[in-house]
């Protein structure tokens, strides 16, 4: 049997309990009613951790199929998000700026990763040192391209539509978007400061 890559085993094992989760709460939702959603009043009444849990509820098993698709998509082509537990932070940070977002539209309710995949790519993508700077552009310009265009013409999602089952939130695309791009800010500012931090920690040097 062919010895795994590291960024392989660090993929399987991000991946592989994500999925699983998924999963499950979809099969709860269908077979046992479950329901841990976005629901702008149930926040308002105090169920804050719903800000979290509700991306991780889908539609239907089309919805879900399309959401870890592209969550292990990203994982895959964005390797710094395997390190230091990035992946986890942007969830952390990402998936509650899309909800307090929300908490400002006409939407009840909402569920889905989509919007936390869009910050996860953008933030995956240009924190990460490797990836050259064309690919870097053309990714900001997909990402931010596909926000613009979902705002100006929402019938864009049509088809998307058709195939979840469902209403596509596209604020929470733009909030997605939104979170990814203030975890880089943070993350390119943090460099600067411990570089400047290395910069001040270093000897003097004198010469005779």
């Amino acid at each position: 049997m062919p010895q795994l890559t590291p960024h392989t085993q660090r993929w399987v094992y991000v991946v592989t309990p994500m999925v699983l989760l998924c999963t499950l709460i979809m099969v709860g939702v269908h077979f046992q009613g479950w329901d841990i959603s976005w629901q702008q009043q149930r926040i308002r009444d105090g169920e804050f951790w719903r800000l979290w849990t509700g991306h991780w509820q889908h539609l239907s098993w089309s919805h879900w199929l399309m959401n870890q698709l592209g969550l292990m998509l990203i994982v895959w082509v964005s390797p710094k998000l395997l390190e230091n537990y990035r992946w986890l932070i942007a969830f952390v940070v990402i998936s509650p700026i899309i909800g307090l977002g929300l908490m400002g539209s006409e939407l009840y309710g909402y569920v889905g990763l989509s919007g936390v995949l869009y910050g996860l790519l953008l933030y995956g993508c240009l924190v990460d040192r490797s990836i050259p700077l064309y690919m870097k552009a053309l990714v900001f310009c997909v990402v931010v391209g596909r926000v613009v265009i979902e705002q100006n013409w929402p019938e864009f999602n049509s088809l998307t539509e058709e195939q979840i089952g469902g209403f596509v939130a596209i604020d929470g695309h733009l909030f997605g978007t939104i979170g990814g791009l203030l975890l880089v800010l943070a993350e390119l500012s943090f460099r600067k400061i411990r570089s400047y931090r290395k910069i001040l920690s270093k000897p003097e040097l004198h010469s005779d």
